[in-house]
């Protein structure tokens, strides 16, 4: 009864929502997207205070990172970058430090050269056995304590919005719904040590990007019924963990989102 209770709120939040969400806009393309984080990084910041450069520089160079505006495997000369961005050596030097503490980027050639981090196969299986703990956890933590109206409503609208985004597959919009979803569990579960652990959440949410669109899209390896099948498969693992938040069940809650989380691991790329 809970749990056609809950699936019941879910619907009518989507049913709120769901024209909101649903865009006929098509996704931008590389060569713009390009464009957008050239313009992005090129603007000037020496008006700011010194520490608010820093938090603008990592800002910027992470989310270029996470949309692969700026590649996987891509080196950047840390004066050249300095330049472009508008800002001298120091504080981009302290914003790639805390980049490279997130795993996002390794500095090299006497600190003088970044390449942002590719991660092999090995990495992933690693990093998502720690996302099972964490997210599960999050799920658990969450059904345990309660949440609001605006947390449930907002978790509604994200499962949502992964249903619309899988039918047909819309990568962009698929992807920022996703780390959405699991970034306000992992925010708002009442266990601030686990909102510290969000840039792994992203990067790792992140480094699919190019491997999950292969399995949701019809291709010359994917069907069309498989691509269809695997988006609703998606969708349904994400709509469990919210039934079992809203219906306030921890052991479900956390089974449902380290199954989820365990899952991924049918993405990974080839190395």
């Amino acid at each position: 009864m809970q749990g056609r209770k809950a699936r019941l709120m879910y619907k009518d939040e989507i049913k709120d929502n769901a024209a909101s969400m649903r865009s006929d806009a098509p996704e931008p393309e590389s060569e713009q997207a390009e464009q957008y984080a050239e313009a992005a990084l090129a603007i000037p910041l020496q008006v700011m205070q010194r520490s608010r450069i820093v938090d603008e520089v990592v800002y910027r160079l992470r989310e270029s990172i996470l949309d692969h505006s700026i590649e996987p495997g891509a080196r950047l000369v840390q004066a050249e970058l300095a330049s472009r961005m508008g800002v001298s050596r120091t504080p981009l030097r302290e914003a790639l430090r805390l980049l490279e503490q997130d795993g996002l980027v390794c500095v090299s050639d006497g600190n003088r050269t970044v390449e942002v981090v590719r991660l092999s196969r090995r990495d992933l299986i690693d990093l998502y056995a720690i996302r099972e703990v964490l997210d599960g956890l999050a799920a658990r933590t969450m059904a345990d304590r309660g949440f609001d109206d605006q947390t449930q409503a907002m978790l509604a609208e994200f499962v949502g919005a992964i249903e619309l985004a899988g039918a047909p597959f819309r990568g962009h919009e698929y992807f920022i719904t996703h780390v959405r979803f699991h970034a306000t569990i992992m925010e708002r579960c009442g266990n601030g040590r686990l909102a510290s652990q969000l840039p792994l959440v992203r990067m790792t949410a992140a480094s699919l990007r190019d491997s999950f669109p292969k399995f949701v899209t019809e291709n010359s390896r994917t069907s069309a019924a498989a691509a269809r099948e695997t988006a609703h498969a998606a969708h349904q693992e994400h709509l469990r963990i919210y039934e079992a938040i809203v219906r306030r069940d921890p052991e479900e809650a956390e089974r449902a989102a380290r199954a989820h989380i365990a899952s991924a691991a049918r993405y990974f790329p080839e190395d």
